[in-house]
């Protein structure tokens, strides 16, 4: 119970309402969340919107200006970092400006070296595959195969391609006989298949 004269600062005003409407478990992990806190692939004004947040739960790791600036700067890349470390600034805000300028530096450099960079020559095209068919060969005793469509380079299809008949010589007809037909051969039966001396019938 407060006096009727008591003025309420806003310190307590603050710490009474969260106590009635924020669950100290909410509390824990918005301080838990809040330390946890790095720019990671932010932006710095992304970064600095998202601390500022959660600052308001960090309590007392951040209930002066040197300790918010200290955190301020733990939470940023590497390169930010190492640019700031050895810089004093007088307030967070501060900080948070040079921050958002050294990295304006940072991006413009990138982009001037990037610009400045040699073109590399552009690869040679990709070969265009054409869709042939792999002739297979035929055998004289069976019927003819279909072949297989298979896919070759430019470079190759003249050596997929299959000999031509002028290339390796006639073929032979498999139902030739195996003699001349001009003449009998064969002085006892009269075949043309076969002499008189490998005739099978009795003389």
């Amino acid at each position: 119970m407060l006096l009727a004269d008591h003025v309420v600062t806003w310190n307590e005003f603050k710490t009474t309402f969260r106590a009635h409407h924020i669950p100290d478990g909410l509390m824990d992990r918005k301080l838990n969340e809040f330390l946890a806190l790095t720019q990671g692939t932010r932006i710095v004004m992304q970064y600095a919107q998202a601390f500022n947040q959660l600052c308001q739960y960090g309590g007392y790791h951040v209930d002066t200006d040197a300790k918010k600036r200290d955190r301020f700067r733990r939470g940023l890349n590497t390169k930010l970092k190492e640019r700031l470390n050895l810089v004093r600034v007088d307030s967070y805000n501060e900080l948070v400006n040079m921050a958002i300028t050294q990295e304006d530096y940072i991006l413009a450099h990138k982009a001037e070296k990037k610009r400045k960079a040699p073109v590399e020559p552009s690869s040679a095209p990709p070969q265009r595959y054409r869709l042939m068919q792999n002739a297979t060969p035929q055998s004289s005793q069976k019927a003819p195969q279909q072949g297989r469509w298979i896919a070759r380079p430019p470079q190759q299809e003249s050596n997929a391609r299959p000999p031509t008949p002028q290339q390796n010589g006639p073929r032979p007809n498999p139902q030739q006989p195996l003699h001349p037909s001009n003449a009998n051969h064969c002085f006892n039966c009269g075949s043309s298949t076969h002499f008189a001396r490998e005739c099978p019938q009795a003389r």
